[in-house]
């Protein structure tokens, strides 16, 4: 499994049509066969926190969403957002927009079923390991049902995703 977390978050006036923006994005990921999840959440206790999570059944099938023209609008979106949002990718480790760049420029060098996993050996894109933030804690437990299995997430936030 593959995943896609995005968080951002907006005050109550312009959240309409950035919602209806996402939804517009989402729609294309939703209807991918190897899509598992496309969803967009709002946090009950912090009705400005929004979050957006799409669970894919391999990583090549994420690599083609990010390498395809709604991901491309998705970006768009993110770019005229008041505030900076957080996007991560957790494949086999948590990446960010590192990872968007990568895969994009594969993308481009080649057709689509050469995307495929971005690793060590991509000599176009070297991972560098990510420092946790300070809310994160190391942690042994087990994931919840749908969340990557153990060994896939290397860290677990202490307080609840907003």
């Amino acid at each position: 499994m593959a995943y896609l977390l995005l968080q951002l978050t907006l005050p109550a006036s312009g959240q309409r049509e950035v919602l209806e923006a996402l939804r517009s994005v989402m729609r294309p990921a939703r209807l991918d066969r190897d899509c598992v999840a496309a969803r967009i959440m709002r946090d009950m206790d912090a009705p400005e926190a929004i979050t957006c999570v799409e669970v894919w059944a391999r990583e090549d099938a994420l690599a083609r969403r990010v390498a395809s023209a709604e991901f491309s609008r998705l970006l768009a979106v993110m770019e005229a957002l008041p505030s900076r949002p957080s996007l991560e990718f957790v494949l086999s480790g948590v990446e960010g927009l590192e990872y968007v760049e990568a895969v994009r420029r594969r993308a481009e060098a080649g057709p689509p079923e050469e995307l495929g996993r971005i690793d060590d050996r991509d000599a176009q894109h070297e991972r560098q390991p990510r420092e946790a933030p300070a809310d994160y804690e190391q942690g042994d437990a087990e994931a919840p049902e749908g969340l990557p299995a153990e060994g896939e997430v290397t860290h677990a936030r202490k307080d609840p995703l907003t």
